[in-house]
């Protein structure tokens, strides 16, 4: 590494970004695991610091100088993670992102800079990432308490009526006991729209922020403020509400750009996302896209046991509607789960994989979105995943697995069957190989 190169495990995030967890505390970037934490090892409230004090604390400045010598940090465990399976993290998305802007040129001059700054920024947060809550109006099973107040209320049920839950959503719940006080929320909109002349790009996340009123009032004040005019707004969205209210406020903005998660299509896309209509969904596509070229639609389908198997249905999807549409403002990435790990798609028996790598070479030869380096992108991951699918895989993720999906569909009046029959062939051979049966 030269002396001006970036360290292996260097992230521009904590010289560029501002973010929050959904319970009002300072994150180095949406991603990160867990809070940003002080010598005494407390979470930081923004409630309690000015934006000022949190941009150039001692925890921020220690996190920097960590990256510029190539520490590795406990915040970034889930980009390391990826970057360990031969996957193209966040992370590193982030500095080749900024290289193009930059240029090559540019962009070691820069870290020549941040190193003689030491861990010091000199500029203020041009990108503030912001999760308000958990208010959603869906019930996905992929989903933690955490990030769903439905979701929670639906686990905590579940346990009032002495029902045993995986030890992954107990440990959530117990996480969350005490994330019930909003109070926090207007301050930290307040203190976004003191600085927003200086805020390029704005990412909102959730819960769900179209149905959270927050959101409405953070936007609403951007707005008034002329600000919204010169911010590159993102959004991690259901895709569930494309009101006329928001759509108008959307057009304000110097770009949008829409993460809509979708992990299948039809009555498969129902399961998994409990509450979801596929019929309304690509209603709201269409009226999204009705906001013309300001708006780029990223479809974002997180990779799990649920889905694997059907991922092709909604690829094909994709590639037939990337193909009758304004192909410039659509794209897809792949997201793959991690947690919890009886969820993982890696617990894919491996008599699957050349079935699914047949698809995907179907898909190659089909669609030209496939044939572009995201569409190549996008396979390539699939079928890395796919190599680290388990030849024997631990009986407690089956176990945990088998449990869970039982539970959820007692609970939620459904059975896999009937709407994923694909993913049901999956379940039959992982339910022998731990001797279950119907």
């Amino acid at each position: 590494m030269s002396e001006d190169s970036p360290s292996s495990s260097f992230c521009p995030a904590p010289w560029t970004t501002l973010a929050s967890s959904n319970d009002g505390h300072v994150q180095i970037c949406c991603r990160a695991l867990k809070p940003l934490r002080d010598d005494e090892g407390n979470q930081i409230p923004f409630l309690s610091h000015s934006l000022d004090s949190i941009w150039n604390s001692d925890a921020y400045q220690q996190v920097r100088q960590a990256m510029l010598i190539g520490q590795r940090l406990p915040y970034c465990t889930r980009c390391y993670q990826e970057e360990d399976r031969g996957l193209l993290s966040r992370r590193q998305r982030s500095i080749a992102n900024n290289q193009r802007e930059m240029g090559d040129g540019g962009f070691v001059d820069w870290i020549s800079h941040l190193k003689l700054n030491k861990g010091i920024a000199d500029s203020c947060p041009s990108h503030v990432e912001v999760r308000l809550g958990s208010r959603c109006n869906l019930r996905c099973r992929i989903c933690a308490p955490e990030f769903s107040h439905l979701i929670r209320k639906e686990m905590e049920s579940l346990l009032d009526k002495g029902c045993k839950l995986p030890g992954f959503y107990s440990e959530n719940l117990q996480l969350i006991k005490d994330r019930d006080d909003s109070t926090w929320q207007k301050d930290y909109i307040d203190k976004i729209l003191s600085t927003s002349s200086t805020i390029r790009s704005l990412y909102l996340a959730g819960g769900e922020p179209f149905v959270t009123p927050s959101y409405q009032g953070l936007i609403d004040g951007l707005i008034q403020s002329r600000d919204s005019h010169h911010i590159k707004l993102t959004i991690n969205t259901n895709g569930t509400v494309a009101t006329a209210n928001w759509l108008t406020r959307l057009a304000q903005f110097e770009s949008v750009e829409l993460y809509i998660s979708l992990d299948s299509v039809g009555r498969a896309l129902e399961y998994q996302r409990t509450g979801v209509n596929w019929q309304d969904i690509q209603v709201n596509l269409e009226k999204f896209l009705e906001l013309g070229e300001r708006v780029h639609i990223k479809i974002f389908p997180t990779l799990s046991i649920y889905n694997i198997l059907e991922i092709a249905d909604l690829l094909s999807w994709f590639g037939e509607f990337h193909h009758t549409h304004c192909e410039n403002v659509l794209s897809l990435q792949i997201n793959i789960l991690h947690t919890p790990k009886f969820l993982q798609a890696t617990l894919l028996p491996q008599e699957f994989v050349p079935e699914i790598e047949q698809q995907l070479e179907h898909l190659a030869n089909t669609f030209s979105y496939f044939n572009q380096i995201e569409g190549k992108a996008t396979l390539d991951k699939i079928r890395t995943v796919l190599s680290q699918c388990e030849s024997r895989v631990p009986n407690q993720n089956l176990n945990d697995l088998w449990d869970y999906t039982q539970l959820m569909d007692k609970q939620y009046n459904q059975k896999l069957a009937d709407y994923c029959p694909q993913t049901a062939r999956v379940f039959s051979v992982l339910k022998n190989s731990i001797g279950c049966c119907e």
